[in-house]
Order: structure tokens, then sequence, then C-alpha cells
């Protein structure tokens, strides 16, 4: 967009239920979205863990 006001589609969303939210949230495409977020928040939690104490890195 900032520089070419074509519209990019990469997937199209088919109409196929009467409510259009409806259309996005069963469509393969969401699942997908759901699981990129699930993984970033996974990888977010992971790092607020704090590391146990051994040997290697007790001062």
């Amino acid at each position: 967009m900032p520089f070419d006001r074509r519209a990019l589609e990469l997937v199209t969303v088919p109409a196929m239920y009467r409510n259009w939210v409806m259309s996005f949230m069963l469509h393969w495409t969401f699942a997908l979205e759901l699981l990129i977020c699930a993984w970033a928040l996974a990888l977010g939690f992971r790092r607020l863990q704090p590391v146990a104490a051994t040997p290697e890195n007790s001062t």
C-alpha cells in the first residue's frame, strides 16, 4: 500500500454464509492466523519464564 494503490488478495474468502463474519471465521485461513498467534504467544511466555539456577550460570 505505501507505493501502490492496487488491492492485493493472497486468498479470496467466498461469501458462503449470510453473515460475512462467519465466512471469515470458518475459512481455513482464519485457523492459520490463530495458529500463528498461538505460536507467538507460546514463544513470548516461554521467554518470560525464569531460568533455573545451574552451576554453569550461577554466580
